[in-house]
């Protein structure tokens, strides 16, 4: 469970739907069901081998202080689940080899008990602040030959947003 003071809320419905991309994903399992639905029988699968490499933008700022990936047991154990993932935030958009070199903003390691369980990983906040654009890249998963993903869940709130066209200049008063 998660270790810090946060409330864990989901953010993921503050996730752009039509900016996610997925690079290497099945057709047939796209990013897209980790993301937004929790039946476990539907999953996101990597296409060729195990590397995936999601990315999307957000609809306003935000503030990520978690994040939890979830696998049905018998996946789990087929060894499908993701085991090292790299999340880079507000990053230029990166093909799977800049991903692999690139330094990310946090790596994270899951177990296979995190995966059944969909344990919340805690990250370091003060990397995931005001975050507008993400990247999730898979670099290894436990042991097969494709990653499957049944959810993610991103954990966090809102980050500081100004609506500019509100804005209005500053004018002295006349004395």
């Amino acid at each position: 469970m998660s270790n810090n003071n946060y409330l864990n809320v989901s953010i993921v419905d503050f996730i752009k739907r039509d900016s996610l991309e997925c690079l290497n994903e099945d057709i047939n399992h796209p990013f897209k069901n980790a993301l937004f639905q929790s039946n476990l029988e539907i999953y996101a699968s990597s296409q060729e081998d195990h590397e995936l490499l999601a990315r999307f933008n957000f609809v306003q700022p935000v503030n990520i202080d978690g994040i939890s990936f979830k696998l049905a047991e018998k996946q789990v154990s087929d060894g499908f689940g993701p085991k090292r993932v790299k999340l880079f935030v507000n990053a230029t958009p990166y093909d799977i080899n800049d991903a692999e070199t690139e330094n990310c903003t946090q790596e994270v390691e899951i177990s296979n008990p995190q995966l059944l369980s969909g344990e919340i990983i805690d990250l370091r906040l003060v990397k995931f602040k005001n975050v507008n654009y993400m990247q999730i890249y898979v670099s290894e998963n436990h042991g097969a030959d494709i990653t499957k993903i049944a959810r993610v869940n991103i954990y966090g709130s809102k980050g500081d947003y100004v609506d500019i066209t509100k804005w209005k200049p500053y004018e002295k008063e006349q004395q």
